[in-house]
């Protein structure tokens, strides 16, 4: 939970101070709170112009700790970019862009899985008040720009976007290493900028892959490969499972085991909160569960952008099972591809929409997930935070040595092409 903050920041110039310590004049934030959100006081930014930001940790970022999230959704200018440096005018964050017209936006630490900008946090100042872009393509806090900040202060220089803002036209704003302190830009963004500054623990009921070890998925590939239950992330620990943060390549799935404790209340909620891909209004999201063998129970595929909500069918047991989720593109059928048997029969009927699916009795346990093609998926990665009810870790006792050290080469891993499959969609 967090506690709004209701002290705004000063403005405050840095008398004397060397030009390679710090910038001449910067909007001082104070020390981040360790639970807490705030907002910066307002600065005027001028054509071509850099505004600078103080913050101070009094405590390091830790991903397995807690999480720092920094945005200029506030601002009056909708496209802004941003870099974050230390004390010493090294580069620590870079402000990333999935698409145009969204504020810069920065997650450090485990990430509080929420997305930034757009999402919707009750008591939370600054946050817009309704998603700005359909299908919501901002960026998870999943901690992507950095696991890990030394206590310290650090120094936010934020100007108006250039061309297209993404990470190549931003880093030729922000060199890696500042030689002094002086940002000039050819952007024409004149208005005021603002910043909101958020920090909190990082729950023991979340699951954050970036930092378990795993990678994205395999590049993109319009063909079909081999998927069983060893590609799987073992989700291990003790107590109750609430949020899976996850990356993956769009057009491929992501594969998760976890123990089911509560099958009446069972609920999963697939929420896209990071795409690359912009055709028919953004990707929204599949779910399929299998049971601990791999057959299918039950499924989902959504027409729309928003997020989807799985619920188990009536007889479902406590136990273990594989969540499995994948990109849908929005009206485009054709192209749902889905789990499927080692005898090319598909476990599911994509085709459906917004309805809780059962799987073909013909099918037996999943052997490949047929791909979709660049022109649904964008070829790009994909964010979903699964939002989850009635699930628990799986208990160590259950899973191998490797499954408790996170190795991908035996959990997250796609075996070699395989041909002659059609889709069976």
């Amino acid at each position: 939970m967090l506690i709004r903050l209701s002290s705004l920041c000063a403005v405050m110039s840095i008398a004397g101070a060397a030009a390679q310590a710090q910038p001449a004049a910067s909007v001082d934030c104070g020390t981040v709170a360790e639970i807490g959100a705030m907002l910066s006081s307002e600065a005027s930014l001028a054509a071509g112009e850099t505004r600078w930001f103080h913050i101070r940790l009094a405590s390091p970022i830790a991903a397995d700790r807690n999480w720092l999230e920094i945005d200029t959704a506030p601002s009056a200018i909708g496209h802004t970019v941003a870099a974050v440096y230390d004390s010493h005018g090294r580069r620590v964050g870079l402000s990333r862009h999935t698409v145009s017209a969204l504020p810069a936006a920065f997650s450090f630490g485990g990430g509080s899985g929420q997305q930034l900008v757009l999402d919707r946090i009750p008591g939370m100042p600054g946050t817009m008040s309704s998603p700005a872009i359909p299908g919501g393509r901002g960026l998870i806090s999943d901690g992507a720009d950095g696991g890990v900040l030394a206590a310290g202060d650090y120094y936010i220089a934020v100007g108006g976007a250039v061309g297209g803002a993404d990470s190549t036209d931003t880093a030729s704003i922000f060199p890696a290493m500042l030689t002094n302190w002086n940002i000039a830009t050819t952007s024409t963004e004149a208005s005021a900028v603002k910043l909101r500054i958020a920090a909190g623990r990082t729950p023991a009921s979340t699951w954050n892959k970036r930092y378990r070890g795993y990678p994205v998925a395999s590049p993109f590939s319009d063909t079909y490969r081999r998927l069983t239950t060893d590609a799987a992330h073992v989700i291990v620990g003790a107590g109750p499972l609430t949020q899976i943060t996850s990356t993956f390549r769009a057009g491929t799935p992501d594969l998760f085991k976890v123990r089911i404790d509560d099958p009446y209340n069972f609920r999963v909620i697939a929420t896209v909160t990071s795409s690359a891909n912009t055709e028919e209004g953004g990707s929204g999201a599949n779910l399929f569960l299998l049971d601990s063998s791999g057959r299918g129970v039950c499924a989902i595929t959504s027409s729309t952008t928003g997020p989807t909500t799985l619920t188990a069918l009536p007889g479902l047991t406590a136990g273990e099972y594989y969540i499995g989720v994948s990109s849908n593109c929005k009206g485009l059928y054709y192209q749902n591809a889905g789990p499927h048997d080692t005898a090319s029969v598909s476990m599911f009927d994509f085709r459906v929409k917004n309805a809780v699916l059962r799987p073909d009795p013909r099918a037996g346990a999943i052997g490949y997930f047929g791909l979709q093609s660049t022109e649904c998926s964008g070829g790009g990665d994909l964010s979903v935070r699964l939002s989850l009810t009635g699930v628990a870790y799986v208990s160590d006792s259950a899973t191998t040595s490797e499954a408790q050290l996170g190795n991908t080469s035996q959990f997250f891993r796609f075996i070699d092409e395989v041909s002659g499959f059609g889709d069976g969609c």
